[in-house]
């Protein structure tokens, strides 16, 4: 019987050992939960406050872009019209050379006698005629690519220089019958430009340069 209760007493205290250790197991367990559900509560505040941050940095990110492209732009467009300007001025000197050299030509054409003077100056005037078409084909071409590369991105201070050569020199000396026809082939042009062009003439813009 003495066996038999001290067998008892010692299951006891193992229980009771058991027990307490659970109850300790069991606590440490509920500590680490709530310091769990406390890191967990922590970490989502600092996400939400990153969140915030990250959307303040992509809306000043994407203002700063935005105005970057717009003065792109506006650079862009600059030196584009200033190829522009110059291009307007360059083709009007040359369309005035071209306007030139045929009204000389049809002045020379009406010369009588055809001397030897006339047939020199009519070879001079339809050279400088004929370069002036040529260069201003060609010089709108190159500032046709110019402008493009200007808007694809490229500065205007690193594109080739577009050369400008003069025209042929004038002859110094014209005849007294070739002046004389030109004095009269004027006053015809300028009635002629003066005859105010009929509705059926007009060339609507989308049809211009076909």
């Amino acid at each position: 019987l003495f066996r038999s209760g001290q067998k008892e007493q010692d299951l006891k205290g193992e229980v009771e050992k058991l027990l307490e250790k659970s109850k300790r197991l069991l606590k440490e367990q509920e500590e680490k939960e709530n310091k769990l559900v406390s890191l967990v509560a922590e970490q989502s505040e600092e996400k939400e406050v990153w969140d915030v941050e990250l959307a303040e940095l992509k809306k000043e990110y994407s203002e700063i872009s935005r105005g970057v492209l717009e003065e792109t732009e506006r650079a862009v467009e600059a030196e584009v019209m200033s190829l522009e300007s110059q291009k307007e001025l360059i083709i009007l000197r040359l369309t005035e050379a071209e306007n030139e050299a045929k009204l000389r030509l049809t002045a020379l054409s009406r010369s009588v006698p055809v001397t030897r003077e006339v047939v020199l100056l009519t070879q001079d005037w339809e050279k400088r005629l004929l370069v002036a078409m040529n260069r201003k084909e060609k010089l709108q071409e190159q500032f046709r690519e110019h402008i493009q590369l200007v808007r694809n991105g490229a500065k205007l201070s690193s594109l080739p220089e577009l050369h400008f050569p003069s025209l042929p020199p004038r002859r110094q000396v014209e005849t007294d019958i070739v002046l004389q026809a030109i004095s009269q082939l004027q006053p015809s042009l300028q009635q002629r430009a003066s005859v105010p062009t009929t509705p059926a003439s007009t060339v609507p813009s989308g049809q211009i340069g076909r």
